[in-house]
């Protein structure tokens, strides 16, 4: 599936975790209801998790770029933080 970067042990899960190739299913959802931070956000899932999807130069709300691909199979290029996937690189399957 993915080729992730090998982390030790000791390392937090917030650490960044680079990622290439990493396959899943972009959708489209609610995001921290019931907080200041609640909005519609673009996820990628992916067998194992789901991501909250950005790119890494695109808008961090309401990024036209991946309305796109809402419905789609992508593979992603790009770092893994806590639940946030930071694309450099989406592409459609």
């Amino acid at each position: 599936m993915a080729a992730r970067t090998p982390r030790s042990k000791s390392a937090s899960t917030s650490a960044p975790t680079h990622v290439h190739a990493l396959r899943g299913h972009v959708a489209q959802g609610p995001f921290a209801r019931g907080s200041k931070s609640e909005q519609i956000a673009v996820f990628l899932e992916t067998n194992s998790a789901r991501y909250l999807l950005r790119r890494r130069d695109g808008p961090a709300y309401a990024d036209p770029t991946l309305q796109r691909f809402i419905g789609c199979d992508v593979e992603c290029d790009g770092v893994i933080v806590s639940y946030v996937l930071i694309a450099d690189r989406i592409e459609p399957v």
